[in-house]
């Protein structure tokens, strides 16, 4: 019996000592690495610029595995981190990893990485990451999965100068048709403007001999500095049919990236005169609306700039060398339409007054470009027009009539009665005041002094102050629309903003007062309509308008409306 037991002890104590050995032996030979994988787990064998992937510590050891801290991430923008036991597609065991992302291309090292396995630190040896300018290569495993959806971005270029448009296309290719609700989603760059964003459209491409089909989004960009400039990977979100079968379908929601694009931005090159315009242009013609006028008149120049490109609003289309007989003023901007004008292009209008009479010449005006065709700098010329200022209708002053005096029989009238004496009337007969007339001769003007003092004092008052200005403003208005003269609205809105502001050179038409309109936080929307209004009362004063063309009742109430929304709002 004695035998039996000690065998039986025997035979524990030496399985015992196996599985302590074997659970050693697995423990010492377990294996932990770094690795670079994709959103769904994938290792693959670079990442691309812009691109989420992932940064985790895989290990095939059994037992509790903890991330502590992975060193060398500090040019990496970390995203989110990833979920802790995921099974890797080698049967790896994934300890706690990160999402993250790199903006620029170039060799990054990874790690070390502190990792803990049933509570003992293990320290892993750092890698090298390489991160791409075009879109990841995916390992073994993912290139079985030829099916599954990616992202595309291009451009038609990708070498530019600043301010030259390059049209850029993202394509979501998808081979299945159980792919719904698919939205594209750029990323703004700074110094950037994008453009005519288009609507999304689907097709059909062929790639590597498998058709796939694709919904594509484009738009337009440029840049307005020079240099290396990286277009962001695009994200994808959309939602695959899983399973269900056909009545009750099931939609998973995924998401994935696009590559990035890296553009070359080349500085524009050196003219004698700044360049105003980038793009293909054809010609430019100056036209006025009236070759006639009277002195003082207005009349309309426009330059048309027939062409497609962009303008650069530090180089504004100005006139040039005009003579002195002719004052003009920048009126409005607009874009030509080929439907409405026949052609593309641009149109600057300005509004010309003559000052003297005579035969003035408009001279040659002429715009710089930047020719995206040729790569060159090219001027465009306008044919130099001829006009003739008529004199204008005299305005007499009337002056009134001063009357004649004798300057002596005046004087002998005005002076004082002299007695004998040589003393005045008063001296004469000089007695005491009474107390009250001392009185009222003290208080009396002394309140009025002080009444004085204190309206002009009330008057200085900003608040006052605007009130009595749109007070007379509307008093005047109302004198105005009693006589009718239409054409007095734009000196009473100058005069009214002249003294509001505190500056005699404003002019309705000047960008000083669109300025401290937009600073008084009034919308685009309003100043857009307040410009038409100003522009009407532009016409009424330097035009000769036919009084039955416009409605002056409606013009005179909309200058009251004016004025009682600066009144509360200014």
């Amino acid at each position: 019996m004695a035998s039996v037991v000690g065998n039986a002890r025997r035979a524990f104590l030496t399985n015992f000592l196996l599985c302590v050995m074997l659970l050693c032996t697995t423990w010492l030979s377990a294996t932990v690495r770094l690795a670079i994988t994709d959103m769904d787990g994938t290792e693959i064998e670079h990442a691309g610029v812009s691109q989420l992937f992932g940064v985790v510590v895989e290990t095939d050891a059994r037992g509790d595995c903890s991330l502590s801290k992975i060193e060398g991430l500090e040019n990496f923008h970390r995203v989110g981190t990833l979920s802790n036991s995921r099974i890797t597609s080698a049967g790896r065991v994934a300890c706690n990893g990160y999402i993250m992302r790199v903006d620029e291309p170039g060799s990054y090292s990874v790690g070390p990485a502190h990792v803990y396995i049933n509570g003992r630190e293990e320290i892993v040896a750092a890698i090298q990451l390489e991160v791409k300018q075009e879109a990841r290569t995916a390992g073994a495993a993912d290139r079985k999965n030829h099916n599954k959806p990616f992202a595309r971005l291009t451009v038609s270029q990708s070498e530019v100068f600043v301010r030259e448009p390059v049209t850029c296309t993202l394509r979501f290719y998808y081979s299945r048709a159980q792919v719904r609700n698919v939205q594209g989603q750029s990323v703004d760059v700074k110094d950037t403007v994008i453009i005519d964003r288009q609507n999304s459209q689907q097709g059909s491409e062929t790639i590597d001999g498998k058709t796939w089909n694709y919904i594509e989004w484009s738009w337009r960009l440029l840049s307005k500095k020079e240099g290396s400039l990286t277009l962001p990977a695009c994200l994808i979100n959309f939602e695959e049919l899983q399973s269900g079968g056909f009545l009750f379908p099931t939609m998973q929601s995924k998401h994935l990236y696009s590559n990035a694009v890296l553009l070359e931005v080349h500085a524009l090159p050196l003219c004698d005169e700044p360049i105003q315009a980038v793009g293909l242009f054809e010609r430019l013609e100056a036209r006025v609306d009236q070759p006639v006028a009277r002195a003082g008149d207005a009349l309309v120049l426009t330059l048309r700039i027939e062409g497609s490109g962009f303008f650069d609003d530090e180089h504004p289309v100005a006139l040039q060398e005009m003579p002195d007989a002719l004052k003009w003023y920048e009126s409005k901007n607009y874009d030509l339409s080929p439907e409405r004008d026949g052609t593309a292009g641009k149109a600057c209008e300005f509004v010309v007054q003559g000052l003297h009479e005579g035969e003035w010449q408009i001279p040659v005006q002429h715009i710089v470009y930047f020719d995206t065709a040729a790569r060159e700098c090219r001027t465009l010329a306008s044919t130099p027009l001829q006009i003739t200022i008529t004199p204008g209708q005299a305005v007499m002053g009337m002056v009134p009539n001063i009357p004649t005096t004798c300057v002596g029989q005046a004087a002998d009238e005005l002076s004082p009665l002299i007695a004998g004496d040589g003393l005045s009337w008063w001296a004469h007969e000089q007695r005491a005041l009474p107390w009250w007339l001392v009185l009222v001769l003290i208080v009396v003007p002394s309140v009025i002094v002080a009444s004085a003092l204190i309206r002009r004092r009330l008057l200085q008052t900003p608040l006052v102050r605007k009130k009595t200005l749109f007070s007379s403003a509307r008093t005047e208005l109302l004198v105005l629309t009693q006589r009718g003269e239409v054409n007095n609205l734009h000196a009473l809105f100058t005069r009214l903003f002249a003294r509001l502001y505190d500056d005699p050179a404003i002019d309705l038409m000047s960008e000083n007062l669109q300025r401290r309109l937009r600073d008084a936080g009034l919308k685009p929307e309003t100043l857009e309509r307040w410009q038409q209004f100003a522009d009407r009362c532009a016409e009424a004063a330097f035009y000769t308008i036919d009084s039955e063309s416009m409605s002056k009742e409606s013009l005179f109430l909309v200058a009251d409306q004016w004025l009682i929304f600066f009144k509360e709002r200014l």
